[in-house]
């Protein structure tokens, strides 16, 4: 979810970039809006969205691409769907940032040498911004380790989370000391990753 998540920011983020500024307004806005609206609401969005009489369901059946209506709800697709979708604006926004403090007349210069874009974006933008990929993608697992409530409520009994396993020790099995030992081992992962993201830009600088 973090790997998809960091990429999909990226792209709109490069997206956003290289439009003029009312295309920009446009899609910082709809980013923005994810953030005003609760977890707890956005996982009843879902619930009306993935189940089998639900939106996404009716759509797909009346473009033909399904003979049959299906249920998405309670799948580990829709948890991971709902992943991405709640961590997403935090990755848009760190990589927007990034992208903005770049000059966008260095892909022009690159394009007049003769690269092609694909070359351009390898050789002179990425390099550029690679380290505001890995901050976003190490903000995307801090985020995706801590979020409980949208894998729960939207994906199967079987599925396997931190937050989950920490709960059920915790309300399930009444075993306080394991769900402690397990937290504070989310608490120095948390801090590994956001120890290694720091030596690495230091190194770069």
């Amino acid at each position: 979810a973090a790997l998809c998540t960091v990429f999909i920011g990226y792209v709109l983020a490069l997206l956003v970039w290289l439009r003029p500024n009312r295309w920009r307004i446009v899609l910082v806005a709809l980013m923005l809006c994810q953030l005003l609206i609760s977890e707890i609401s956005i996982i009843f969005g879902w619930w009306l969205f993935l189940p089998k009489n639900g939106l996404l369901s009716y759509t797909l059946v009346s473009s033909g691409l399904i003979s049959e209506k299906v249920s998405l709800l309670y799948t580990e697709f829709a948890a991971f769907f709902g992943l991405v979708y709640v961590i997403l604006p935090f990755s848009f926004f760190i990589l927007l940032s990034v992208l903005d403090r770049q000059d966008r007349k260095l892909l022009e210069a690159a394009s007049d040498l003769g690269a092609a874009p694909v070359v351009a974006f390898s050789e002179v933008l990425l390099p550029l911004t690679w380290r505001g990929i890995l901050v976003a993608l190490s903000q995307a697992l801090i985020w995706a380790m801590g979020i409980y409530a949208t894998p729960t409520a939207l994906g199967p009994d079987t599925l396997w989370t931190l937050g989950k396993l920490v709960q059920e020790q915790m309300i399930g099995r009444s075993h306080w000391p394991m769900a402690s030992a397990l937290a504070v081992a989310m608490v120095l992962a948390v801090l590994g990753l956001m120890l290694v993201t720091w030596l690495m830009n230091g190194k770069e600088r």
